[in-house]
């Protein structure tokens, strides 16, 4: 009992350290990205409930792909590489495909992201 306790503590752990890089690449990185294009995002993430994005569909695809994909794999290679290098459980650092499945899924979701919240209204 007190192994699985011990087990589910350094679990939390590192899902609390590997949370932090995304977290803080959403609020800085993004917001940085949008200003570059000319888009008005609150740095304040609390005022971010509701804002018109004036963007074309590439641009709100790639901003999806910066402020959700990027974050996704992000936080998935952290949490991978802490798991590895702190208990030796998962998969190994040195394989390829341990690092390239992650970022092209984070990519990929993060560009539905920006495709489905992409504006329908033209202006």
């Amino acid at each position: 009992m007190s192994h699985l306790m011990l087990r589910a503590s350094h679990e939390v752990v590192t899902f609390v350290i590997a949370a932090l890089p995304p977290y803080v690449w959403t609020l800085l990185v993004t917001w940085l990205f949008a200003r570059r294009l000319r888009q008005p995002i609150p740095l304040n993430p609390f005022k971010r409930t509701r804002f018109k994005l004036r963007m074309d569909l590439g641009q709100q695809a790639f901003l999806g792909v910066v402020s959700f994909g990027v974050p996704l794999a992000l936080f998935d290679l952290t949490d991978r590489w802490l798991r590895w290098k702190l208990y030796r459980d998962g998969p190994s650092a040195g394989s390829v495909d341990d690092w390239i499945d992650p970022i092209a899924i984070g990519l990929l979701f993060g560009m539905m992201y920006g495709f489905a919240a992409a504006s329908t209204e033209s202006e």
